[in-house]
């Protein structure tokens, strides 16, 4: 089976026949619109590392923790107060959280070996409610709609848990021949977008929730690479020689609002995109939030680190991400507000 990794060196040769034109592109010269200040967020009481990964796209941000045993845990931060999961045994990854407080992610007790971890009201729920076709839990949507991949007789397919009926057998969505599926992402609407590979080539499509299937326009002369993140109508991912790329929900090209060696990792619902960018002549990146009109607003790294890492971004703009503290080593949680 191929790996993602593996996959996106084979795109340096690929070619992708779906096209459009490009829209518009940012340049890192533009003038901010507000200054953006990094606050470490709390940990709960044993904890001693965290990072964020996902938000409910509100005020909540979510993530693993680790404890000086090394157990890990679920910690869940609801307006920068924290609040810890009871710790459990391996390895754990949080992929999604909604405002109800349903939490997703996997749970591994050895490597390459992981099972679905899903909490709802409040409750770790058992892992065989999603079946038995080594299913991964990827994104939630506001409903509790659930987005992931199952292997069925061997094949990788797109599945979709509907609210309510978790038990019952998901949605596959329809995918072509030889389609090997990355991570697939949810909106609120239940429309569903992925980026993967037929062999060399890349393809990335967005299905609607009656389950019909778009292909995601490719910019002129680029290859997409990634799709990141559906917020309300949009579509945040990355293609090669164009960096951040934003598609509406029928697949049209909507905007680049990055460079080519931007990353897009999350959108907000008016269009604010998250990215990380590496400068010209460098190796490392720094996380930069662009608003609409292609102004750039760069995330300064917390006191005490010389970088910072940004994962994902509330409809406020409000940033949730992590940093080493270069004096403890220790992965400290933090999010970036506009202070003026």
């Amino acid at each position: 089976m191929r790996t993602l990794r593996s996959g996106l060196a084979a795109l340096a040769t690929a070619v992708v026949a779906t096209t459009a034109t490009l829209v518009s592109v940012a340049t890192p010269a533009a003038a901010a619109a507000c200054a953006y200040a990094a606050e470490p967020l709390a940990l709960p009481a044993g904890v001693t590392s965290a990072f964020v990964t996902a938000t409910d796209g509100r005020t909540a941000f979510a993530g693993p923790g680790t404890s000086a045993n090394g157990r890990q845990q679920f910690v869940v931060w609801r307006d920068g107060v924290p609040e810890g999961l009871p710790p459990v045994g391996g390895s754990l990854n949080l992929t999604g959280i909604n405002a109800q407080g349903d939490l997703i992610g996997s749970w591994s007790a050895a490597p390459g070996v992981s099972t679905p971890e899903w909490y709802h009201a409040g409750v770790r729920q058992p892992s065989g409610v999603f079946g038995n076709e080594s299913p991964s839990l990827d994104g939630i949507n506001a409903a509790g709609d659930i987005v992931g991949r199952i292997s069925r007789n061997g094949v990788q397919k797109v599945a979709v848990w509907r609210a309510g009926h978790q038990a019952e057998p998901p949605v596959v969505l329809s995918t072509p021949d030889g389609f090997f599926p990355t991570t697939p992402r949810i909106g609120d609407d239940g429309s569903v977008a992925i980026f993967g590979l037929i062999g060399a080539d890349a393809h990335a499509f967005v299905w609607a929730p009656d389950g019909t299937r778009r292909t995601l326009a490719t910019p002129l002369g680029g290859e997409i690479t990634r799709v990141s993140s559906v917020r309300g109508t949009r579509i945040i991912g990355s293609a090669l020689g164009f960096g951040a790329v934003e598609w509406d929900l029928s697949g049209a090209l909507a905007s680049t609002p990055g460079t080519e060696t931007t990353e897009g990792l999350a959108v907000t619902s008016a269009g604010t995109v998250l990215m990380s960018y590496r400068k010209p002549g460098e190796q490392t990146t720094v996380p930069v939030v662009a608003t609409p009109g292609a102004t750039w607003q760069y995330l300064p790294a917390p006191a005490g680190s010389s970088r910072a890492v940004a994962g994902t971004i509330t409809d406020a703009g409000v940033v949730g991400g992590s940093y080493v503290d270069t004096a403890t080593g220790k992965t400290v949680p933090v999010r970036w507000k506009c202070a003026s």
